[in-house]
């Protein structure tokens, strides 16, 4: 699996933010997220795990310790990936008004949406 993009939105600390990754030349390689302590590395990472990892109706306390205390939004998570011949964005909103939304963009289009677009991504 190759991560291109990662966006979140109202998780933990982060109001609203987009990473993009470098492709680079290959399938190989390695990307090293780093930054001082407290600068969101840790959510990065938590943040796809519960999007890979977790339906968006789940409260479980994975799914709960991404909400931005004090906002009355759910958090968000959006990830554009690459596995094999597939290229996918797969969008999850949690806790208020969960949203699951898969849309493959190749090598055949599709567009996919709750449980149904999580049990094609698993």
């Amino acid at each position: 699996m190759r991560l291109h993009r990662l966006t979140l939105s109202n998780v933990r600390g982060v109001t609203a933010r987009e990473v993009v990754l470098l492709d680079g030349d290959g399938d190989v390689g390695v990307t090293v997220v780093e930054g001082p302590n407290e600068s969101g590395k840790s959510t990065l990472a938590d943040a796809l795990d519960v999007l890979l990892n977790y339906k968006a109706g789940s409260s479980h306390r994975q799914v709960r310790s991404l909400q931005t205390e004090g906002v009355d939004a759910g958090p968000e998570i959006t990830a554009e990936i690459s596995a094999g011949p597939y290229r996918l964005v797969y969008h999850k909103r949690y806790l208020r008004r969960p949203i699951t939304e898969l849309e493959v963009l190749g090598p055949r289009a599709e567009r996919l949406s709750g449980d149904e677009a999580h049990e094609r991504v698993d």
